[in-house]
């Protein structure tokens, strides 16, 4: 499929649509790390974080293949074992089937009803990692449930935790509820909204709380 292109500047579009398919998102995520080279530009992974292991994906072989986008969609292990390049601050996008049909995985695949969520991996001063997790649908009860990850994550995103967990001191944070942006079809849009800012503010070590990446309305789970 082609990509399209800004005519002006010869940017990459930004896929906007909530059927954008694996091919735009991911030749938009390889843009965002073409200066890779740049020492004070972070990592983006290039494909989709989309299973939680190896038998994830192979379950869903069959149906993701026929679409010819299985090669876009990486699990947990795939995604922490890629070449960082020495960089402190990682940063990815996670598709996964939205929850109301996730008892229709055929469904979700052919009508391309899948959910976006950016994170962020970023090495601490004080050793450890920090994981920034941000869903414009994070529900509005998530802002009193702050003791444990399972309370706030799940899927994938909860794999991903409990793998850098086995690596070492996570610090998690999850964004607050925001009913303006809340279940309107944007997920996909805002996530990489928020990656490129993330990007733009370089490849540096996590601050905690007054660091720029988790800047407004940003929640610390407690027992990470």
């Amino acid at each position: 499929m082609t990509v399209r292109k800004e005519q002006t500047t010869g940017q990459l579009t930004l896929p906007t649509h909530p059927n954008s398919t694996s091919e735009e998102i991911c030749a938009y995520l390889r843009h965002m790390q073409r200066n890779i080279e740049d020492l004070s530009v972070p990592y983006v992974y290039p494909a989709q974080l989309a299973f939680r292991d190896a038998s994830d994906a192979r379950r869903w072989q069959d149906e993701i293949g026929a679409l010819g986008v299985c090669d876009l969609c990486v699990s947990v292990q795939t995604l922490w074992a890629a070449r960082k390049h020495g960089k402190k601050a990682w940063f990815g996008l996670c598709t996964v089937p939205a929850p109301v049909v996730l008892r229709k995985r055929a469904e979700a695949i052919a009508n391309h009803t899948w959910h976006a969520v950016a994170f962020g991996i970023i090495a601490r001063e004080k050793g450890g990692k920090a994981l920034l997790v941000y869903d414009c649908d994070v529900g509005p009860t998530t802002t009193l449930c702050l003791d444990r990850p399972r309370q706030v994550l799940g899927g994938v995103m909860l794999r991903l935790h409990k793998h850098m967990r086995s690596k070492g001191p996570v610090e998690l944070w999850v964004n607050k509820h925001d009913p303006r942006i809340y279940q309107r079809g944007r997920c996909l849009e805002l996530s990489l909204r928020k990656l490129r800012q993330w990007v733009s503010y370089g490849d540096g070590l996590f601050q905690g709380s007054s660091d720029e990446r988790v800047k407004g309305e940003w929640n610390k789970i407690v027992k990470a």
